[in-house]
């Protein structure tokens, strides 16, 4: 495959993970230049009737866990009220769910159950909820891992996806992509592998036409 299949290869790979039952989180690393691609391919992708998955964008910085999830849940319920009518006739349940305990939820526990119970209702035609994470701030990067492999272990349903993007040369989630339900990729082709897929086509087609 040539250098100019990259972009497709690497889009190719967010399509692929939507509907992976083995993977919760997806962390994708990208130069600045370059980061609206992944933003710009899915706007494109979320206006295409064909287009199974609900995509909701996430860019607040993460100071704490506590605040993450609480201003995550406030994100949601104001996309859900916007479209409550055309939910609730394709028989999706947005209602939030009771407290598991007599306690008040922690805010990452009522957004498992609520995200799961939204998921759960979901028509069979329908894709995943896709959550387009990008912090920008981090206050502390080890929280932050425990936040995203914290979702890796109790997201219980396969159609609730987080998609990260994150800096390709201050990446943060190292620790997190050791997770076994947290993939990535590498959205960079370094300029030794864009001379070698030259090379590997050049010869290809030299050799077509020898034969």
């Amino acid at each position: 495959m040539g250098p100019e299949t990259f972009f497709t290869e690497q889009l190719a790979m967010l399509d692929a993970f939507f509907s992976d039952p083995s993977r919760t989180c997806h962390v994708v690393r990208i130069d600045p230049e370059m980061r609206r691609m992944p933003y710009n391919y899915l706007a494109r992708r979320d206006e295409d009737p064909t287009f199974p998955h609900l995509i909701f964008a996430h860019q607040e910085p993460f100071t704490s866990a506590e605040a993450w999830f609480a201003r995550l849940t406030s994100m949601l319920h104001a996309q859900i009220a916007d479209a409550r009518e055309n939910l609730a006739a394709a028989g999706v349940n947005v209602e939030v769910p009771p407290q598991r305990q007599e306690r008040a939820n922690k805010p990452w526990e009522s957004w498992i159950d609520w995200t799961g119970q939204i998921a759960d209702s979901l028509p069979a035609h329908a894709g995943a909820l896709v959550f387009l994470i990008e912090p920008g701030e981090v206050a502390d990067a080890s929280v932050w891992n425990k936040a995203l492999c914290f979702l890796a272990d109790f997201t219980r349903s396969d159609r609730v996806k987080y998609l990260i993007i994150e800096p390709r040369l201050t990446p943060l989630l190292d620790d997190a992509c050791e997770h076994p339900r947290i993939g990535s990729q590498l959205f960079w082709m370094s300029p030794a592998e864009i001379e070698q897929r030259a090379n590997d086509v050049l010869l290809a087609t030299q050799t077509a036409r020898l034969q």
